[in-house]
């Protein structure tokens, strides 16, 4: 057998407590999680098969040569044909039935969070399977990082703090937002090239394109931060909130950093806004503790929200899990009962908006360790005046 995560020990252990043969997968995030095989451009689908013993890649022929470099899987098959590739395969469906035969395990566990018509159709004629949904195992054990995933987690973060320095310079320098968003992008580019040759910052692709690079930033100011993801414009930031976003990832692992600057004479409510959010995350960032469930950080939150005279600004969620997904399991909200336990990773993102000024927030990449949360991102979290 190849070299392999420790992660996947662990979830061949799920899958035995839950009588599971093999575990399929055609989602890229998760096609990475389990093979170490990134599609970047999904236009044909690839899986991963995992049993108690070996991992399986399927692939279009086009990805071939990529996977056989990148890829941990034992055993790399695909289909198509391609320069000196010729498979007996033209087509996906019927190389995934052969290697579902070839594999003849009965108890099938599926990952449904991704699951296209096409895929199930086949999936039901692939034979007599007992099919279990896996999408909730895997979301688990990806919200619990390995040390490996942490170091990479830790390589993004220094990109990340690098851009964001970079950024909030730019606006120091008057900058129009779109200058701004460059200035960040450029640094984060400039220190992976120095710092991490050999880590790869491309970013999961869709069916229509691939994202080749995954370091980016966008700015918005004054009210134009009601948008909360917008493209930046050519508008100079004066006098008033400025909210900074920047995305990096390494190997596949992101982190995310955000900070609000103020900028020369802010008027004393969008000040008074931003002190009182510096207030509410120290408060609520005491209530982070291994063993606590999620829920009940948000609902101490309320009251921090209650405190500082806001007690209807509280968002839906005041953070979220963070890994191969930007955006993932769990959500820092009323209704999430999961644990945080060491190695749980998730954005830290207490947020005010209000109309029309705008808002503040900053957020922070969080891991738990052994003795309570770690900012992974470091800089200067309290209030940011230019």
């Amino acid at each position: 057998m190849k070299f392999s995560p420790s992660y996947i020990s662990r979830i061949r252990n799920m899958m035995e407590e839950k009588n599971i043969d093999l575990l399929i997968s055609m989602d890229p995030q998760n096609v990475f999680y389990l093979s170490g095989f990134n599609p970047l451009l999904y236009s044909s689908p690839s899986f991963v098969f995992l049993d108690a013993t070996s991992i399986s890649l399927l692939i279009n022929v086009l990805r071939y040569e990529r996977a056989k470099e990148k890829s941990w899987s034992d055993t790399i098959s695909f289909y198509g044909n391609w320069g000196p590739y010729q498979s007996k395969y033209d087509d996906w469906s019927e190389a995934f039935k052969g290697i579902v035969s070839e594999l003849n395990k009965k108890n099938i566990g599926v990952d449904m969070s991704y699951l296209p018509k096409d895929f199930k159709y086949v999936l039901e004629h692939s034979g007599e399977l007992e099919i279990k949904d896996v999408s909730g195992l895997l979301s688990y054990s990806r919200s619990v990082k390995s040390k490996e995933e942490i170091k990479n987690i830790k390589i993004a973060s220094k990109m990340a703090d690098y851009g964001m320095n970079a950024a909030i310079e730019a606006v120091e320098n008057r900058l129009s937002e779109r200058k701004i968003s460059f200035a960040a992008t450029k640094a984060m580019n400039e220190y992976w090239i120095s710092e991490f040759p050999n880590v790869e910052t491309s970013d999961f692709g869709n069916t229509q394109g691939a994202i080749i690079n995954g370091l980016s930033s966008y700015c918005l100011s004054g009210p134009r931060i009601l948008y909360n993801c917008d493209e930046p414009t050519t508008h100079v930031p004066k006098d008033e909130l400025v909210l900074i976003v920047v995305w990096a990832v390494a190997d596949g692992y992101h982190v995310e950093l955000e900070r609000t600057v103020a900028v020369g004479e802010v008027a004393s409510e969008g000040m008074q806004l931003y002190e009182s959010l510096i207030e509410i995350r120290n408060g609520i960032f005491k209530l982070i503790k291994n063993g606590v469930k999620i829920r009940s950080v948000y609902e101490g939150a309320l009251e921090y929200y209650k405190e500082a005279g806001f007690p209807d600004k509280i968002p839906g969620r005041i953070g979220h899990g963070i890994g191969l997904g930007i955006h993932e399991s769990p959500f820092l909200s009323r209704t999430d009962n999961t644990l945080l336990e060491p190695g749980s990773v998730f954005t830290f993102e207490p947020n005010l908006r209000i109309l029309p000024l705008g808002g503040a927030q900053h957020s922070d990449t969080v891991v738990m360790g052994e003795n309570g949360p770690n900012r992974l991102t470091k800089v200067f979290s309290g209030l940011i005046r230019v």
